[in-house]
C-alpha cells in the first residue's frame, strides 16, 4: 500500500457532496496542526468540516499503511468544538485539565466513529455518553469547557447523502455504462 506516502503531511480541510453522490474531501499539505489528533491516540483522527452539522464524526478510508481507516471529526459539531476548547486549555495548562483527560475524550470519540454505524449502538458510544455526563461534575470550569448537553446517538456517526433518511440503507450511485468506441 502507498497510503502513507500519498497522505503524509496532509490534513483534511473539508468534505462536501458531489452531484454524483460521492463524498469529496479536500486535503492540504501541512495544514492547521489543530486538525490532527493522531499524536494523542494510536489511530488516524483529524478534525474537518463535514457537510452535515449534525454528524459528530465518521470513518472514511485508509490514509496510512496501518489497518485503521481515517476518522474525521466534524469541526462544526458542538461536541468537536468543545473538544478543541479542552485541547487548547490542556496545551496552555489551564483549569487543571490534563492531557490524559483529553486523550480519553479523543479515544472515545474515535471509537464511537469507528464502531457505531447503520443504527448499531456500540458500547463505545455508551461509554462516551457516560464520560461526557461525568465531565459535567468537574468543578470550576468555564462554560466553554463543559460538553454540550447532547445525547450522542448512532446516527450522529453515519454520514448520509443530501438528507437521505437515516433509516434507509445507503444507496450507491449507479455507474454509467461505458462508452463504446463508435
Amino acid at each position: 500500500m502507498y497510503c502513507a506516502a500519498i497522505f503524509q503531511n496532509r490534513r483534511a480541510a473539508n468534505a462536501r457532496w458531489l452531484i454524483s453522490g460521492h463524498l469529496a474531501i479536500d486535503w492540504t499539505l501541512n495544514g492547521d496542526p489543530l486538525v490532527s489528533l493522531d499524536e494523542l491516540v494510536s489511530k488516524p483522527v483529524q478534525v474537518a468540516a463535514l457537510p452535515d452539522s449534525e454528524i459528530v464524526g465518521v470513518k472514511i478510508h485508509n490514509t496510512t499503511d496501518e489497518i485503521y481507516a481515517q476518522v474525521l471529526l466534524n469541526a462544526v459539531h458542538p461536541v468537536v468544538e468543545w473538544l478543541q476548547n479542552i485541547r487548547v486549555a490542556c496545551e496552555r495548562g489551564e483549569h487543571r485539565l490534563t492531557e490524559a483527560q483529553l486523550v480519553r475524550v479523543v479515544d472515545l470519540l474515535n471509537a464511537a466513529a469507528r464502531y457505531t454505524w447503520m443504527g448499531y449502538s456500540s458500547t463505545q458510544l455508551e461509554d462516551l455518553n457516560n464520560y461526557l455526563l461525568k465531565w459535567k461534575d468537574l468543578p470550576d470550569l468555564p462554560e466553554d469547557l463543559y460538553p454540550p448537553t447532547i445525547k450522542l446517538t448512532p446516527d450522529m456517526f453515519e454520514l448520509r447523502w443530501h438528507g437521505q433518511s437515516r433509516k434507509e440503507p445507503v444507496a450507491r450511485p449507479r455507474r454509467r455504462a461505458p462508452k463504446t468506441g463508435r
